[in-house]
């Protein structure tokens, strides 16, 4: 079965997991991170909280497509030890949306550069398993501007494409806000320009989500 292009995934909610390898205690934090500054922030306030901790590692996914962002830091840990597992493990999940830190206590003892990776790897997994989660959908708003008696017509063909009216605007004529899932907008605008024989003025407002 196809999965539908506009759902994602992300999480609601932070998730932790800790876990101990040969006298290092590693402890993985998940929160939902939507944008490269907030994320930013996220990373800031942890440094600031786990100042005693040896290593701060992390891995961030944000956005879409072309508009995604992805970061990864090994945060003095051996190169690709450390961030390059944060980040498999968010890939791993198809989270977007998503940022992931793993705070390390050394404990004496080193680990080698596979144990390192598979430390990290595994303590970020474990912390994304921890955090609650939810479908979206991305949705883009357009306004719908018709003749009163073609209001009827236009929730119909709405109905048809999944897009989700909200309250109507009435003056001379109605407009009618849509949030309308990406993937369906053009089907959407053709259906509604054919139905109203070219008279629907439709304007492009946003994107966002639900």
């Amino acid at each position: 079965m196809m999965s539908d292009p506009d759902t994602y995934y992300c999480p609601t909610g932070e998730g932790r997991a800790e876990t101990k390898v040969k006298g290092s205690r590693f402890l993985g934090i998940v929160s939902p991170a939507s944008t490269v500054t907030q994320a930013e922030q996220i990373l800031r306030d942890l440094q600031k909280k786990y100042y005693d901790a040896t290593h701060v590692c992390f891995a961030w996914r944000v956005g879409h497509d072309e508009e995604r962002f992805e970061r990864a830091a090994d945060a003095g840990e051996p190169s690709g030890t450390a961030g390059a597992p944060i980040l498999a493990a968010i890939a791993r999940t198809g989270l977007t949306d998503t940022f992931v830190a793993v705070v390390r206590w050394y404990g004496g003892t080193k680990l080698g550069t596979g144990g390192l990776a598979r430390a990290y790897g595994e303590c970020a997994g474990l912390a994304l398993e921890d955090a609650p989660g939810e479908a979206r959908i991305r949705r883009t708003t357009i306004e719908v501007t018709v003749p009163y008696p073609q209001t009827g017509l236009v929730l119909r063909l709405a109905e048809r494409f999944g897009a989700i009216p909200a309250e109507s605007v009435y003056s001379e004529d109605v407009m009618i806000p849509l949030a309308v899932p990406l993937s369906r907008l053009t089907g959407l605008h053709e259906a509604l320009m054919e139905a109203t024989a070219g008279g629907a003025v439709i304007f492009h407002r946003k994107s966002g989500e639900e």
